[in-house]
């Protein structure tokens, strides 16, 4: 981006990088191209797998004595991978497989 700076009287290019950003829950799961709270992996910060209700069709995620202390947690390279994969494949039933899976939508991420 191109900005002006007063103080020498020149022109010179910015450029930006986002540090972080906040949101409410959906707002933050689309940003970090997850499909959100109610898919099978849709914890941003682990790999907890969800187990659907049938009575109401919701994913729930059930923690016995004290398993939620050693959940996985999820590399920022395995999500880009996860992200990689789901977009390279050709088969769109497999796809929707993956995607439920891994808890990514289906986005070009730049590393």
């Amino acid at each position: 981006m191109e900005c002006y700076d007063a103080l020498n009287e020149e022109f010179f290019q910015l450029k930006a990088h986002i540090l972080a950003w906040t949101g409410d829950i959906p707002a933050v799961t689309k940003i970090m191209c997850f499909t959100g709270h109610n898919s099978y992996q849709g914890c941003r910060f682990c790999k907890i797998n969800g187990v659907l209700l049938q009575s109401n069709s919701h994913v729930y995620f059930p923690l016995q004595n004290n398993s939620h202390l050693d959940l996985p947690l999820r590399r920022h390279e395995e999500i880009l991978e996860n992200i990689d994969e789901i977009n390279n494949c050709k088969i769109n039933s497999h796809k929707e497989l993956l995607i439920k899976e891994y808890g990514n939508f289906i986005f070009h991420v730049y590393s």
